[in-house]
Parts: C-alpha cells; sequence; structure tokens
C-alpha cells in the first residue's frame, strides 16, 4: 500500500494547488513533481530518469 499512499498524497496536493488557482500554481506543481520523483518513489525502490522530448525511464530498484 505504500505506492498508493504516496500517489494518493501526490494528486491531493496536485488537486489543491490546481484549484487555488495561485500565480504559482504551475511552478509548485512540477515542484510536486520533482519531489514524487526525488524523494517520494526513491524509498519505494522506483526510480524515474527524466528524458527530453520523450517519454520518462521507469526503473525498478531492489530494496534492502
Amino acid at each position: 500500500m505504500p505506492y498508493l499512499r504516496t500517489l494518493s498524497s501526490f494528486r491531493d496536493n496536485v488537486r489543491k494547488l490546481a484549484m487555488g488557482k495561485g500565480d504559482t500554481a504551475l511552478k509548485d506543481i512540477l515542484a510536486l513533481c520533482d519531489k514524487l520523483r526525488d524523494s517520494d518513489l526513491v524509498p519505494l525502490g522506483v526510480a524515474l530518469d527524466d528524458q527530453e522530448g520523450v517519454a520518462s525511464n521507469i526503473l525498478m530498484r531492489t530494496l534492502l
């Protein structure tokens, strides 16, 4: 269930920012995406490798 909790929390935060429609909403949503990639998914054994102009590579890591 940790994957579902992580994605649910991410969705809730994106939704809150989008509904707030603040001046920095788009920048804040991109920052949340970076946090998901760099901080939230890594402990779950998932790494996203961003590629310019194509879909990100998904790497599954074994957890020790």
